[in-house]
Order: structure tokens, then C-alpha cells, then sequence
């Protein structure tokens, strides 16, 4: 797996809550910058409104074929704290994380991942995420698959 998409993975499962106590961050449909750490920024246009809820983030971590358990999501404020186990390239991928919601508009997350076994070798990764909408999608944007 592509390292920019164990980023995306991550950047998305950082901002899962749980519909429990409190009720999910949402994010808002338009043009949204993320950066990881000092990297370049990358656009995405999300097309709807959506929650950051734990079905969101299972469907997330089922996209491309991983195998991934149940993550668990807790939300309380603003902040969501998760913790998710995949199965990739017959290794185990274990992330945990918080995510904390700036309102509909823009988020902060960290997480660390760490790989072991399989057949590929993946760096232990500590990665910052900061996103925020810029207003609405543009032409030539990346249209979000969720």
C-alpha cells in the first residue's frame, strides 16, 4: 500500500467518532486542503455533508480490499479519540489516534501506525494532519470516493 494512501487512510479514520455519548463531528460538503506534517497541501472536493461516525469509518478502512476489525471511535466535544487493527499484505497495521474538530470547517489529527509481519516492510509512522475547507469544490478538484 501506497504511502499516500495509508495517509488518506489514516487522516479519514482520525476523524471518526462514535454515535454514543456525543454526537459526531461532521465535515462540510466543498473544496478541502489537508496537509500531512510540513508536506506539500493536497485538494479534495467533498461532494456532501457528511459525519464522522463509525460507520463511516469502517466502510473507510474496507475500501481497497483491507481487512480491517471493527475501529473503535470515541467521541466526547470535540475531540475523537480511535483505534483500528488491518490485516495488510499478511501483515497486522495497528493506528491509533485523536482527531479534534474545529467545527464543520476544519480539523487537526495525530496518529501512529505501526507494521509487523507480512510480506512488505512499512516505517512506524507518527503523522499530523491539518485540514480545512476552503470553500466550494473547484474545477480539476479530486472528487472524495467517500
Amino acid at each position: 500500500m501506497k504511502s499516500t494512501g495509508l495517509a488518506a487512510l489514516a487522516v479519514f479514520v482520525a476523524s471518526a467518532s462514535a454515535a454514543l455519548a456525543d454526537p459526531p463531528p461532521r465535515m462540510r460538503a466543498g473544496e478541502w486542503e489537508t496537509r500531512n506534517d510540513n508536506g506539500p497541501a493536497h485538494r479534495i472536493c467533498e461532494r456532501n455533508d457528511h459525519a464522522f461516525d463509525a460507520v463511516a469509518v469502517n466502510r473507510m478502512l474496507s475500501a481497497g480490499g483491507t481487512k480491517c476489525a471493527p475501529a473503535e471511535v470515541h467521541t466526547s466535544g470535540p475531540v475523537t479519540t480511535y483505534s483500528s487493527t488491518c490485516v495488510i499484505a499478511g501483515g497486522r497495521l495497528t493506528t491509533h489516534g485523536v482527531m479534534t474538530s474545529h467545527g464543520p470547517d476544519a480539523y487537526t489529527s495525530r496518529s501512529q501506525s505501526h507494521y509487523e509481519g507480512g510480506t512488505m516492510k512499512l516505517p512506524d509512522m507518527d503523522m499530523t494532519q491539518v485540514s480545512r475547507r476552503l470553500g466550494p469544490c473547484q474545477p480539476g478538484d479530486t472528487i472524495s470516493k467517500y
